[in-house]
């Protein structure tokens, strides 16, 4: 009876160590499903992570590149101003130089109207004298 409850015993130990043996078995074959699963994701990982390091090293050539073009924008329209200021310094001399000639003009016909009315008053007092004598 010992003999046989201890074979009992040892088959139902026999059995829980062939149902542990299943269960790791089983274990094993999650964990390699498991490491496999974590590699995928590291692979993903990677992938996404080297995508958003060439993406944000493209925004950064991007926005060099554009600070680049502003500062070109900038030293041209810095240009276009300092040629706009010239052109108006040379519309300035134009138009003092016209004024110059404008009141030399002016000056000069003023003085010519004058000269001629001087000249109309003495030919008036010889026309007028040239009367009286021919009438006396």
């Amino acid at each position: 009876m010992e003999i046989e409850r201890l074979t009992e015993k040892i088959k139902e130990q026999e059995g829980e160590i062939l149902s542990y043996k299943n269960k790791i078995s089983q274990l094993e074959k999650e964990k390699e499903i498991l490491e496999e699963r974590i590699e995928k994701i590291g692979l993903e990982f990677e992938k996404r992570m080297n995508k958003i390091i060439e993406n944000t090293s493209s925004k950064e050539k991007q926005a060099e590149n554009l600070k680049i073009l502003v500062n070109r924008l900038l030293v041209e329209i810095q240009q276009q101003k300092v040629d706009f200021n010239n052109a108006l310094l040379e519309i300035k001399e134009i138009l003092t130089n016209i004024e110059e000639k404008t009141n030399f003009l002016f000056d000069t016909t003023v003085t010519q109207v004058a000269v001629t009315k001087e000249e109309q008053k003495y030919s008036l007092v010889e026309d007028l004298s040239r009367m009286l004598k021919i009438n006396d």
